[in-house]
Order: structure tokens, then C-alpha cells, then sequence
């Protein structure tokens, strides 16, 4: 019979009516961190609670795929835990749920070890590197892939210059190590060629934005968009264009002199078209420059791109009108923008 821990451990669960002294044994968690309202069907909230539940039934079919874990055992996959919280700042309201700080966990069954990697990949030659949309993978010379996506970094180390908190190391034959940490939100995995996750597909089956025939999927993507979809939510969700993130669509937006939150409904024909040559040419640069300033490569350098719109810039007057660049949240992360030069039409 399968383990199904909300039996096996009902009054974690299942709790009674009148207080208790619980005795919680130690479990092993997937989770994601991140904020912003829960209940937006394109936030991160949404990505996270996907993500969470693909990996989990993917540890939990294995052995379909030719893969058992030693110590694997039948189950039930666990419902979703999470923790929620806000700032605590003078402003503060719990109402505003654009403000929810929160983490997305799921329990894993106790076979579910780092050593899963290690008996994955150990030993294994890295022979190359891809890069694909929102991720890149090694290949090692076992048949075996490593991909990371969104929001995993990755560095380069020495053993002292190994931090104490990371989500996966390898060490490596030369002495070094690649350390990989998780920012807020992304995933880890290990797979073989053929492996079947509708956004690893998309990656692979997608257009560059800095290639031929983009434009043909850009106008085809505006023609199906829906009346209330922003240009932020347009450039960086439901992967309609992968490798287009949040920290790319700052400066895409502000070239195009297009406000975040304005429905892409709104734009003119000319306004279209400028965005889309926005697009290749902004990516075009930052490509060419070696990424961009806000973001480090394995060795910790960064980018050679100057951002126009980020963290780095915040506050200071816009080299365009001199207006002051505004930082808000904004569809569970921050967007950056000038008031003068992209003003929100309704």
C-alpha cells in the first residue's frame, strides 16, 4: 500500500479541535520563495506551485523512466505547505496581497537525498554546455543532463570561497567547484535526452528573439493576446518568449517608451512595431556585452551592458527627461520605469 503521510502523520495534517503538544519529525522539502498576490494567474505564485508539483511527480515516476531510488517506496504526494508573511514596515497591510512575502513547500519521502545527484552525475565528465531560452544544461559523457533554469546562480569556487548556504555542489577533477544557489525561485534537475517538461520543450522549439523569423512570432503572440495583458505579463509570462525575464523587459520597455502595466490592446501599430525592434535590439546589445551589469558570470564578473532601468539606476533622474525612475512591485516582482518617458495609457 502506498505511504500517504496525511494518514501517516494525521495530526500534522489533520489537527484536532483542542491544543496539543505535536512532536514534528524531520522531513525533507522542495521549496520556492518568492512574493506577490497568490491569486494572480500569471505571478510568481502560480510558476511556483507548477514547478513544485512537476518536480515532485517527476521524483515520484522514476522508476517508470528506468530510475529507482534506493530505498523507494510507493506513496501519495503530500499536499502543499507554505509560509506567508509581509514587510514589517509602517506600512504594512496584510489586505494588500501584492505585498505577500511567501514559500511554497512540498514534502519529499525520505529516500529523496542530495546523494540522488551525486549517484546521478558522480564521476561523470562534463563533455559540454547548451543554452537554451530560460535554461542552460550540461552533458555529462553517461548519457546524463544537468539543467538549471530562471533564477539559479551559478559560480565558480574555490573550497574557501565556497559559501556556507548553497543548494547543490559539484567538485570538480581541477580542484574547483560549481556552487549553485537559488535567488527566490527555480529548479534544479537531472535528466536524459527526451526529457518531457512543457517549458524545457518551449525553450528548445522557440525562436531566438535575435533571430530570423521573430517577428512572425511576435505579431503572431500579440494577435492571441488576451484585452487585460500587460506588456510586462506579454514579454515574461506563459512563455511566449523564453529568455525574455524580467530583468531583460526593464530597458525592452522603457526603448519603446511603454509603460509596464499598459495593455498591450492599447498600442498603436507603430508602437508594436517599435517594440518589437526594441526587443532585438536591446537583447541584440546585451548579448553582445556579455550580459548585463545587475548579473555576474561564473567567474563573478559582471555584465558589460549598462542597465538603464534596475536596481542600479532607482531613484536617479532619467538620462532621457530627467524624471525620477520609480521602482514598484508589480505582478509578484519589481519593475522599473520612467514616468516622463513611458507614460500609462488606459
Amino acid at each position: 500500500m502506498a505511504t500517504d503521510y496525511k494518514k501517516q502523520d494525521k495530526e500534522l495534517y489533520q489537527p484536532g479541535t483542542e491544543p496539543s503538544v505535536v512532536d514534528v519529525p524531520e522531513m525533507t522539502f522542495i521549496r520556492v520563495d518568492g512574493e506577490g498576490d497568490p491569486n494572480d494567474p500569471e505571478g510568481e505564485y502560480a510558476t511556483a506551485v507548477e514547478l513544485l508539483y512537476a518536480l515532485s511527480y517527476a521524483i515520484k515516476m522514476m522508476p517508470r523512466s528506468g530510475e529507482t531510488p534506493e530505498g523507494y517506496f510507493e506513496y501519495v504526494v503530500p499536499p502543499l505547505d507554505g509560509y506567508w508573511w509581509v514587510d514589517d514596515e509602517p506600512d504594512s497591510d496584510f489586505r494588500d496581497k501584492s505585498k505577500y512575502r511567501w514559500t511554497a513547500m512540498l514534502r519529499q519521502p525520505e529516500f529523496v537525498t542530495p546523494e540522488l545527484f551525486e549517484k546521478q552525475i558522480g564521476g561523470a565528465r562534463i563533455e559540454r554546455a547548451e543554452g537554451f531560452g530560460i535554461f542552460a544544461e550540461m552533458v555529462f559523457d553517461n548519457g546524463k543532463r544537468l539543467s538549471v533554469g530562471d533564477g539559479i546562480n551559478l559560480r565558480l569556487l574555490t573550497d574557501d570561497e565556497v559559501p556556507k548556504d548553497y543548494q547543490l555542489r559539484l567538485a570538480l577533477s581541477d580542484g574547483r567547484n560549481l556552487v549553485f544557489t537559488v535567488a527566490m525561485y527555480g529548479g534544479i534537475n537531472i535528466h536524459e535526452e527526451g526529457y518531457f517538461n512543457k517549458y524545457n520543450i518551449a525553450s528548445r522549439e522557440a525562436l531566438p528573439p535575435i533571430g530570423e523569423g521573430f517577428d512572425t512570432v511576435f505579431r503572431e503572440r500579440l494577435a492571441e493576446s488576451k484585452p487585460n495583458l500587460s506588456a510586462k505579463a506579454f514579454l515574461a509570462t506563459e512563455q511566449r518568449f523564453p529568455g525574455i525575464g524580467n530583468g531583460c523587459l526593464q530597458d525592452i520597455l522603457f526603448a519603446a517608451r511603454i509603460h509596464p502595466k499598459r495593455k498591450v490592446v492599447t498600442l498603436s501599430e507603430d508602437e508594436r512595431a517599435g517594440l518589437l525592434t526594441t526587443i532585438m535590439e536591446v537583447l541584440g546589445e546585451m548579448t553582445r556585452l556579455g550580459g548585463r551589469d545587475t548579473e555576474k558570470d561564473l567567474l563573478g564578473n559582471t555584465g558589460g551592458y549598462r542597465t538603464v532601468m534596475s536596481k542600479n539606476t532607482v531613484l536617479s533622474p532619467c538620462a532621457v527627461c530627467g524624471s525620477t525612475i520609480v521602482k514598484e512591485n508589480y505582478m509578484g516582482g519589481s519593475v522599473y520605469y520612467c514616468p516622463g518617458c513611458q507614460k500609462m495609457v488606459e
